[in-house]
């Protein structure tokens, strides 16, 4: 995130397509349809990995059966069904009205995108991680390691902490019953969670399909039925909604500039 604080107007024009209804309800559809899909694959890939359909790389390879190739898809779809639940929780804290408790559940989607991203990065990590220890979950595992490794922002991370990981006075503004929070603000908060679940989803889901079409033979014919609403969700939220991916301060500004073209 940038250093320098965006002006009012930036902002002004960064709520406008914040409270937008009609975007508001495009990046519930996504969070809704891309956390059901998560699930149907997760539980697709650990019965394929125990079957061993997960060993073939392309369409005429010999079955290996390569063991840490097997772990590895299990271990994937372990880290893939630990994501859909974390984001099916966060869905259901946001419709009871509970922000706090939702944004501490997406700080801990932001964990498993990083495993997911360094099991795209390296998939024989994958099979490192199931077979690790407590100790060297914490030792070679931790977020800040795979921050580090993957060039996710510490910043970001942080905020999610103070926000919603640990109990901050920041998170203080996500309460209902806080004193010294406007009840105004409370529509535009909901609809910031909503927005920054979204986008890391959007990016957690892009990593997970990459990295089983590069490394599942027929991840993307057989689970299309999963693949192809999610897909097309995100291209059309990506058509319509400047805030479909991560915000930052630069963002912010270039909102301002679509708003006095």
């Amino acid at each position: 995130m940038a250093d320098n604080r965006p002006s009012e107007a930036a902002l002004a024009a960064y709520r406008k397509v914040l409270m937008d209804d009609a975007l508001g309800e495009l990046r519930r559809s996504f969070c809704r349809t891309a956390a059901r899909s998560l699930r149907n694959i997760a539980g697709w890939l650990g019965i394929d990995a125990v079957l061993g359909g997960g060993d073939l790389q392309k369409p005429d390879d010999v079955l290996s059966r390569d063991p840490d190739r097997h772990v590895g898809f299990r271990a994937t779809a372990v880290v893939v069904e630990m994501a859909s639940e974390l984001i099916s929780g966060a869905i259901r804290e946001m419709d009871d009205d509970r922000r706090f408790a939702a944004s501490a559940l997406i700080r801990q989607l932001l964990e498993t995108e990083y495993l997911l991203h360094e099991f795209s990065q390296d998939f024989s990590q994958a099979s490192k991680w199931a077979r690790s220890s407590s100790e060297d979950i914490r030792r070679l595992f931790r977020p800040a390691t795979m921050r580090q490794i993957g060039g996710f922002s510490n910043t970001e991370y942080w905020n999610h902490c103070d926000m919603g990981g640990h109990p901050s006075p920041r998170g203080r503004v996500l309460l209902r019953y806080s004193p010294g929070v406007p009840r105004d603000e409370a529509e535009m908060m909901g609809a910031s969670i909503w927005g920054d679940m979204a986008q890391h989803l959007r990016r957690l889901w892009l990593t997970t399909d990459k990295l089983l079409t590069r490394e599942h033979a027929r991840y993307e014919s057989v689970r299309s039925s999963d693949r192809d609403p999610v897909n097309e969700l995100i291209e059309l939220w990506d058509d319509r909604d400047p805030l479909s991916r991560t915000t930052d301060f630069q963002l912010v500004e270039s909102l301002l500039d679509s708003e006095n073209p």
